[in-house]
């Protein structure tokens, strides 16, 4: 499923499908190093609730907040 599609999934209300691309995407991406991926991936953060207890959000915002607080360059 394309990156750009998450946002799309979210939409309409699938989060699993939407926080499991996702978490491919931010694997892609720090693998590629690919800064579009990247900010497609913080995108689809900033629309899923850390708090959901939906299969696969917490997998994601865990390992989108691992990223963000350990590898994420500084953009200040």
């Amino acid at each position: 499923m394309p990156i750009a599609d998450n946002s799309t999934i979210m939409a309409a209300g699938e989060i699993e499908p939407a926080a499991a691309a996702g978490r491919r995407a931010l694997e892609i991406g720090l693998g590629t190093r690919s800064a579009r991926i990247l900010h497609s991936v913080r995108q689809l953060s900033g629309m899923i609730d850390p708090a959901s207890t939906r299969s696969g959000v917490a997998e994601f915002c865990d390992a989108f907040t691992a990223w963000e607080t350990e590898g994420c360059p500084d953009r200040t």
